[in-house]
């Protein structure tokens, strides 16, 4: 491998293996060219580039890894030593024991994995000490003598912890470098947001997730004047944030002429006010709700969404259970001016849905809803009439009497798609290569990805349909189906991979394992 390649490509180089730990260690050993930009990345979230690694690896070796990191990432500014027994914050220049600074090159501060490593490293020495708060120790150690962090994830379990949080974010004149923020814990954290609002008003993105807490009303008004304290915010993120939807858009309005992105899990239950205030956002440009099905859930909680005056939303992203069509239809009819993404999850969209979409809705690039056998003319009829979308996709509705997507395929071959360039079916439960075939064929889609999930199995006549069509533009192709039937040749797989180039192929109890571990 040639080590005098430009620092640009090197760098897409990389980019490509951001997530792999042992290949940027490798990096590390080519030149001082590689060395340099590998260092970058290893360092930057050292502790979440060692835990979120997919590779299987035996418990012990994770917990060795995990005690190696910490030793070396407390030794880079200080002895562990002063962090055992409580000591005041140590200065860099004196107690600093490793002879390369790796502190110089953090840039995101993750509490939760810095405290699974400190309990790995706790394991072995067999110390019996509470790792949160010798983690808490060493984070308001790096926060305060590591330049270039910007980012801090804290995922708090002890009242104790929220109380030393507060107290160091009081005692610091500033943290102007912070610009991503998250939190997360069943805590009251009133007095962590009242100190952090007064020492950090530049971050651009927060995120906040309260586990197991009632939002009274003194945490209404914290949250509230922390947000508005901040005056470069984009992008916000809530979980389990049980107010009404009027609510949450007041909230929001302290941030009117910067925030571009809201994404909102779980809301309250209680339906919004009738008479909430006017709220005009300016610069949003995304909106993201999923409200999860084991929650109740009023369809007219989100009903303020249509009072609102959102003059720049481009993205909507409506997903859950409880969205009546009256209130989708409003929502979609008031904000269709600028809207490019629109994706409606774990509700089927009945026919008028599906034509308020199609009059009002000129302008959509991406769509994703939920098809079943009531739906599939006016779904197809929809996607046929929007002249600007480019990527699609279906999730079948398996709770209908349907078992197969052939009558979906044969009602989109009733349309010319010129400009459709992505498809995605899932949940598919088996479906026919000539219907597949009168889908391509007229409809003459110049698909560049094409993903189907599909239950059932798949046999070489799908993949040469999707050859003979999709030839010429498919780029990506990813099939996801039932290998009990062993209906694939290794001849036709190698055909395909030669033509699409990234291709790959999985058993559907491959993914469902993945889903799995994931969750």
């Amino acid at each position: 491998m040639s080590g005098s390649l430009p620092p640009e490509l090197l760098t897409i180089i990389l980019n490509e293996c951001i997530n792999d730990r042992e290949t940027l260690h490798s990096c590390i050993l080519i030149n001082k060219d590689w060395s340099r930009l590998a260092v970058l990345y290893l360092w930057a979230n050292p502790f979440k580039l060692l835990y979120k690694k997919k590779k299987r690896r035996a418990k012990q070796q994770i917990i060795k890894q995990g005690e190696n990191l910490m030793t070396t990432f407390v030794e880079s500014f200080t002895d562990m030593n002063k962090i055992l027994d409580g000591s005041s914050t140590p200065d860099t220049h004196y107690d600093r024991r490793s002879t390369f600074d790796y502190s110089l090159y953090l840039q995101e501060l993750d509490f939760g994995y810095m405290r699974r490593a400190m309990n790995n490293w706790l394991s072995i020495r067999k110390i019996n000490a509470c790792e949160e708060t010798l983690t808490l120790r060493i984070l308001m150690s790096v926060m305060q003598h590591s330049p270039r962090w910007y980012a801090l994830y804290l995922y708090v379990t002890k009242a104790q912890v929220c109380t030393q949080l507060s107290k160091f974010f009081t005692s610091v004149q500033s943290l102007p470098q912070l610009k991503k923020f998250a939190w997360a814990s069943a805590r009251p954290c009133n007095e962590v947001f009242a100190s952090l609002s007064k020492v950090a008003q530049d971050m651009e993105s927060i995120t906040i997730h309260i586990e197991n807490c009632d939002y009274k009303q003194k945490l209404r008004t914290t949250l509230a004047s922390f947000l508005s304290s901040q005056r470069q915010l984009k992008s916000l993120k809530f979980r389990n944030l049980f107010w009404n939807m009027s609510s949450i858009l007041q909230l929001l309005s302290s941030n009117a002429h910067t925030l571009e992105s809201v994404s909102i899990e779980s809301i309250g239950s209680r339906c919004d006010d009738e008479y909430s205030k006017f709220i005009r956002l300016h610069t949003l440009k995304s909106i993201d709700i999923t409200q999860h099905s084991h929650l109740s859930f009023s369809p007219n909680n989100v009903r303020s969404l249509t009072k609102a005056d959102l003059p720049n939303l481009q993205s909507l992203v409506l997903a859950g259970t409880g969205f009546s069509s009256e209130v989708l239809m409003a929502i979609i009819r008031k904000h269709k001016k600028m809207l490019t993404t629109l994706k409606i999850g774990n509700t089927v969209v009945d026919s008028s849905v599906c034509l308020t979409i199609r009059e009002s809705c000129q302008s959509l690039e991406n769509l994703s809803v939920v098809v079943s056998e009531a739906n599939i003319a006016p779904v197809a009829d929809m996607i046929g009439n929007l002249p600007n979308l480019h990527s699609v996709k279906l999730t079948w509705d398996l709770l209908g009497w349907k078992t197969d997507v052939n009558e979906l395929f044969n009602a989109l071959a009733s349309y010319y798609l010129p400009c459709l360039y992505k498809l995605e079916i899932t949940q598919i439960l088996g479906f026919q290569p000539q219907s597949l075939q009168n889908f391509l064929s007229k409809s003459k889609p110049p698909l560049k990805a094409l993903i189907l999930d599909n239950r059932y199995h798949v046999v070489d006549e799908h993949l040469k349909v999707i050859l003979d069509n999709l030839g010429d533009t498919l780029r990506l192709l990813r099939l996801y189906y039932n290998d009990k039937c062993k209906g694939l040749s290794e001849q036709r797989i190698r055909q395909v991979a030669r033509v699409v180039g990234n291709f790959k192929k999985f058993d559907v109890k491959e993914k469902f394992s993945n889903q799995q571990k994931s969750i």
